[in-house]
């Protein structure tokens, strides 16, 4: 779990590249953290870890069939990833369907479709994913407020971050920051 970026390997003829580079907040990423995570001494956290795997096969599967679309499903990969980065280098201003949709050049509907496809979340779902991995990099630095990270990161309030914090890591800010800083001693 110290190491980043992650490495699986898979054996058994899985036809994905050699190479893969998942963002941190893709649902298969997140699937393989859980799966660390779930590890226990007791019988039922192996069975999570289980599951939490067989998510995460599920998920590179799907990217393999994916990625044997045509031309026109990769143009409009390719404009779902270009609405995708622009989110990750804008994470403070503030990100809707619509203008990620603009950016892409697709309707909003159809924007979120192939977003959702593409990714295995809904666009706010992922921006909101994208807001939480940056400030867990920001908690890590004792010099800034949770209020200073809150802002750094998009976020209206402390409130609004600290309960989204919440819902995607399982811990509140403050509280992951005293794990992270108690890990690196």
């Amino acid at each position: 779990m110290q190491r980043r970026p992650y490495e699986v390997r898979l054996t058994g003829g899985l036809a994905l590249p050699e190479r893969l580079e998942l963002p941190g907040s893709h649902r298969a990423a997140a699937a393989l953290v859980a799966t660390v995570r779930a590890f226990g001494p007791d019988s039922i956290d192996e069975l999570r870890a289980s599951h939490h795997l067989t998510e995460a096969l599920l998920e590179l599967f799907s990217m393999q069939m994916r990625a044997g679309a045509s031309g026109a499903a990769r143009v409009q990969q390719a404009r779902v990833d270009r609405a995708a980065q622009h989110a990750a280098l804008h994470l403070t201003d503030a990100l809707d369907v619509p203008q990620l949709a603009a950016i892409a050049g697709l309707s909003p509907s159809r924007f979120a479709r192939i977003f959702h496809e593409r990714t295995g979340y809904a666009p706010a779902d992922y921006v909101r994913r994208l807001r939480v991995q940056r400030a867990r990099e920001l908690l890590g630095d004792i010099n800034l407020s949770i209020k200073e990270i809150a802002r750094a990161t998009g976020f209206a309030d402390v409130y609004t971050f600290s309960k989204v914090f919440r819902r995607v890591d399982g811990l509140s800010p403050t509280e992951y920051r005293a794990a992270a800083l108690a890990g690196r001693r």
